[in-house]
């Protein structure tokens, strides 16, 4: 372990926030003790003072530092409370000068150590500009810097995380500018390039293959294997419009991924919450994101110039920046911004209130499957009336000899007929569309009930259908017996018979017969 010296000065003028330093395992190495407020060690004089330095390395330009000495390596901590025995008192302190150095046993400055996951400033009026660069160091590693470019915030917080303003895990929400102060603290940003001897530069990862796994009524797999850890965003295409459309069937799904193999579940479901058909081609496109990076900042009133963000590790071009600021009345920049002279401008104080999201990566790897369709089976045992679960029952004389049968089976190796009776399958029941020769038992029966299985179902389970065959008996009706009558009749009387049938419905004319006797003159 190399010896490490922590060199502190700070000036606060409320007179009553405390520090202590912590140690890698957490204990209390200094403190906790008042931040001084007069001329003596830890105190800052002047603006000149905490540029320059510890007077222990500048010499006597600099400041009166408290000095530790570290006696493990990994990260210290130092805490501030407005309270000595430092239980929660979240009340705002504001300071006005603060330097924390780390230096070599010899005194020599080591920059890039000094880091916080979310720091909180002021500007003190939303007409003064921040002018300022902070480097963000991502967990994979990469390491961007961004320039804020004068923009004009009264007060706010500077946080980066890999996701956006929340982190559900619904990429197309999380990433959107909302109203009020929603974000959450992740990478560590710091104000120089972080140290490489203790921030390594990251490199950037590939994906090897893609694959999907599953069957549609349960949650599939998506296959990708990496070879370093990262963030993936996995679209389905379902609108049939290339590339993602907010709103759409489009279904966008993120995820962390691990090196290796990772199955990132997909429940078979589009943009709009429905599953997704069998047998439908779907375009799926999985990007693989290094150095992802969510800037959200409440409160930022207006940003005129816009944001300029730079790769620093490992080097390359200069990040496209994206926003989408549609939930909080603004525009949406899906396709990147790429510019010198800075990108994501706002004016009017459209910032006042809301938490502006803006993100970047500096490389991505995509896979694109194309025609793709889930594994599904689809049987059906009445083609004539298409879907699972429609109504395929029918009826048929109770003379009938044999019937033809009419099946389907759909992303499956074939399909078997089973009986519920003692009739007979031709050529044979693996035959979808042979015939059934039902029994005189079936037809005694009333009906008889046949049911298709799937097989050769592969990663899915086999899937079944049924039809319901009604057998009538032959209907037998008699018109009754012939009549006769006079041709000056108005009415005739007939009488009709029928079983085995609903009703019965007379055509035609009436056939008269007129029978004419010669009488003796």
């Amino acid at each position: 372990m190399q010896v490490k010296k922590i060199y502190m000065g700070f000036r606060q003028t409320d007179n009553d926030v405390y520090f202590q330093l912590k140690n890698p395992n957490g204990v209390v190495v200094m403190g906790p003790s008042k931040i001084p407020n007069t001329a003596g060690p830890g105190y800052i004089a002047s603006y000149a003072e905490a540029v320059a330095g510890p007077r222990a390395i500048v010499g006597a330009t600099g400041y009166n530092a408290l000095t530790y000495t570290s006696t493990m390596a990994g990260d210290y901590y130092i805490e501030f409370n407005p309270s000595a025995s430092q239980t929660l008192n979240p009340v705002k302190r504001v300071f006005t000068y603060f330097d924390i150095t780390v230096a070599t046993a010899a005194n020599v400055i080591k920059l890039g150590r000094l880091w916080s996951k979310s720091w909180d400033l002021q500007c003190n009026s939303a007409t003064n500009q921040f002018k300022a660069k902070l480097y963000i160091y991502a967990d994979d590693g990469i390491v961007t810097s961004i320039n804020f470019n004068g923009m004009q915030p009264f007060g706010f917080v500077i946080a980066a995380n890999d996701a956006g303003c929340t982190n559900t895990g619904t990429f197309a929400t999380d990433r959107q500018s909302l109203s009020g102060n929603i974000n959450y603290p992740q990478y560590k940003v710091f104000l120089n390039d972080p140290d490489i001897d203790c921030f390594p530069t990251g490199v950037y990862g590939n994906v090897n293959s893609v694959s999907l796994s599953g069957c549609v009524g349960s949650n599939f797999c998506i296959n990708i294997n990496v070879d370093k850890p990262g963030k993936t965003e996995i679209l389905f295409e379902l609108n049939g419009i290339a590339g993602y459309q907010a709103n759409s069937t489009d279904r966008l799904i993120t995820a962390d991924l691990v090196a290796g193999n990772n199955c990132v579940t997909w429940d078979g479901k589009d943009g709009k919450g429905n599953i997704v058909t069998g047998g439908v081609n779907i375009t799926t496109k999985v990007d693989y994101y290094n150095g992802l990076t969510h800037l959200p900042l409440f409160d930022v009133e207006n940003n005129s110039k816009g944001y300029i963000v730079d790769l620093v590790r490992p080097t390359g071009p200069r990040p496209s920046l994206f926003w989408d600021d549609s939930n909080v009345g603004g525009g949406t920049n899906f396709t990147g911004c790429n510019s010198a002279a800075g990108c994501h401008t706002w004016n009017n104080n459209f910032g006042d209130g809301k938490t502006i999201n803006t993100w970047w990566y500096v490389n991505s790897t995509s896979k694109t499957v194309t025609n793709f369709v889930p594994p599904s089976v689809i049987t059906d045992a009445n083609a004539d009336k298409p879907g699972t679960g429609s109504s395929n029952d029918s009826t048929l004389c109770s003379t009938v000899t044999s019937f033809k049968l009419n099946g389907k089976v759909s992303n499956a190796g074939g399909g078997i007929w089973n009986t519920s009776g003692s009739g007979t399958f031709s050529p044979n029941n693996t035959s979808l569309q042979g015939t059934y020769t039902p029994s005189a038992a079936d037809i005694a029966n009333g009906s008889v009930k046949l049911v298709l299985s799937s097989t050769g179902n592969g990663v899915c389970s086999p899937k079944k259908d049924s039809i319901t065959y009604t057998f009538s008996k032959q209907p037998v009706i008699s018109a009754g017996p012939d009549k006769s009558a006079c041709a000056n009749n108005p009415k005739i009387s007939l009488s009709a018979s029928m079983s085995s049938a609903t009703g019965l419905t007379w055509n035609g004319g009436l056939e008269l017969i007129l029978q004419i006797k010669h009488l003796p003159i």
